[in-house]
């Protein structure tokens, strides 16, 4: 029983890991789009490509808190709180 919980639980860091990793390339992409847009506040393409990068990452946020409370402590809430300084 105990292996099988330290299995969930590993499994659980790897995929928190996965989606940490996913919004901090999500999260530059989106600061050079910023950039792109800021030069070029006309062009429509990088806007919509911008907002559809912004839902990513709220869809990623809301999976590692659907984790998180689903969970006693699966979440190292300290390796989390530097994503969380967009």
């Amino acid at each position: 029983m105990r292996s099988e919980w330290a299995e969930i639980y590993s499994k659980l860091n790897s995929d928190i890991d996965s989606y940490t990793k996913d919004i901090l390339l999500l999260n530059n992409e989106n600061d050079k789009l910023l950039q792109l847009t800021s030069s070029k506040p006309n062009n429509l393409a990088l806007t919509k490509k911008l907002g559809k990068r912004e839902l990513e990452c709220s869809a990623l946020w809301d999976t590692i808190r659907d984790l998180y409370k689903g969970h006693s402590n699966p979440i190292d809430k300290s390796s989390l709180s530097k994503l969380f300084q967009v």
